[in-house]
């Protein structure tokens, strides 16, 4: 029977629920600079696909093991998905059909390109092939044949990867990972308190998701180059991360618009890829952890969210999917994920129930995308109120996607334009003490 292995766990998460939450994809809204060509964008599409088999690629089930594989597509199996794409990218597709369309897996080929406007691209990532830095990879990887013009050869960019460690020698490192897995889960049990499920925060009201036929819906805030600097550098007053800095900054302002709950959870997706040097960014595998931290109204929000930062340092998102191998195989983890999502939010199991997600990439450096693009941003269809920062060209972008069957979007966004006030009045305090 196989179990499960770091990569497979947030992919069979998203495969479990795509089905009732009509979503399995990453979008990606990047303006550029200048006019896309259609043309020019679905030739290097295709060439793209063309010259990757990673891409090229279907999940499988294997019955007789309980598992899953992904599996070359056959050259008609090839043809007919490209087609599928020729087609999508001979028009302009809108920002609509882009956010309420669900292709479930394998239907389509795991990455996508959508153009709405002059300008305006979207990419869809099948999230169950990859996850966010996967995204970008193969962004970077389509730019870079947009961007050649010739049509010659493109560049073989490759993966730099380092030699897997021995066994033996990973050990240590093992013992000491689910040590602080199981530390973390005390501790996290421990602080849970009297009531949580009338004094967390949630946003869905009770409301469950049988099957979404209401689509998605998404906000994105750009900010100025004056504003991200001014931001910049009051996090560097304050001697932490902007992550932390706009956690707490989500946190200040949910618990000031919901005074009567104490207790907030949000999810802190994590790339495993960091851990795993030895691993391609292009392999298939949504190699995403998650770090599930709790604050509560009464302590001081800094420090705890500074607290809870020192579990990623420590490995927790890396090893407890490791621990969850000895309790489970991949069969099993597909069906209890499937269950999860049909269940409402206050009646799921601890480190389940949390209605937040938070995602921040970090600075994008790529120059690729800093030649062509202005903006950057993006979010998941999950079954979260999904957060996605990321800073391109010296411009801060926070986009934030729900599921409308889940969530009133107009409850959501009021909250996310708070957030958003937040931020430029640090630009507006820096400005009036100099």
């Amino acid at each position: 029977m196989t179990k499960l292995q770091v990569d497979r766990l947030s992919s069979l998460y998203i495969w479990g629920a795509e089905e009732v939450l009509a979503g399995n994809s990453m979008i990606y809204r990047i303006k550029f600079r200048e006019k896309l060509e259609l043309e020019r964008v679905w030739r290097s599409y295709r060439c793209l696909v063309r010259e990757r088999p990673e891409l090229r690629v279907k999940l499988v089930a294997k019955g007789t093991s309980n598992s899953f594989s992904w599996e070359q597509l056959d050259e008609s199996e090839t043809l007919a998905l490209l087609k599928k794409e020729e087609q999508s990218l001979s028009d302009y597709t809108s920002q609509e059909v882009v956010e309420s369309e669900y292709h479930e897996t394998n239907s389509r080929l795991p990455f996508r390109i959508a153009v709405t406007e002059d300008k305006t691209l979207f990419l869809i990532v099948n999230h169950v092939f990859t996850g966010g830095r996967g995204g970008l990879y193969w962004f970077r990887e389509w730019l870079i044949r947009y961007q050649n013009r010739d049509n010659s050869e493109a560049p073989q960019t490759g993966d730099a990867v380092e030699r897997k460690p021995a066994a033996i020698a990973r050990l240590p490192r093992a013992m000491i990972g689910v040590f602080w897995v199981l530390v973390y889960m005390i501790n996290f049990l421990f602080r849970v308190g009297k009531d949580p499920q009338t004094n967390t925060i949630d946003l869905t009201h009770g409301r469950t998701c049988s099957k979404n036929d209401k689509g998605y819906s998404s906000k994105n805030y750009i900010f100025s180059e004056d504003t991200t600097r001014a931001f910049a550098s009051h996090v560097r007053t304050q001697g932490h991360s902007v992550s932390v800095e706009l956690l707490v900054i989500l946190a200040r302002v949910f618990f000031e618009m919901f005074p009567q709950r104490r207790r907030i959870l949000i999810s802190i997706p994590t790339d495993l890829r960091e851990m795993l040097p030895w691993i391609e960014g292009s392999r298939p595998g949504n190699f995403t952890g998650s770090l599930i931290v709790q604050l509560s109204r009464e302590g001081d929000l800094v420090k705890q969210m500074r607290r809870e930062f020192k579990w990623i340092a420590r490995g927790v998102p890396y090893f407890l999917p490791r621990l969850m191998a000895f309790v489970q195989n991949e069969f099993k983890a597909k069906e209890n994920f499937h269950r999860q999502a049909t269940t409402a939010i206050p009646e799921r199991a601890p480190f389940e129930n949390f209605t937040l997600a938070f995602s921040n990439p970090g600075k994008i450096r790529l120059p690729e995308l800093a030649q062509s693009c202005e903006w950057f941003s993006g979010h998941a269809k999950t079954q979260t109120i999904f957060f996605g920062v990321a800073e391109l060209s010296g411009r801060l972008s926070i986009e934030v996607g729900i599921s409308n069957a889940l969530f009133d979007k107009q409850e959501v966004f009021r909250v996310t334009d708070r957030i958003a006030e937040k931020i430029e009045e640090i630009k507006s305090s820096s400005a009036e003490s100099h």
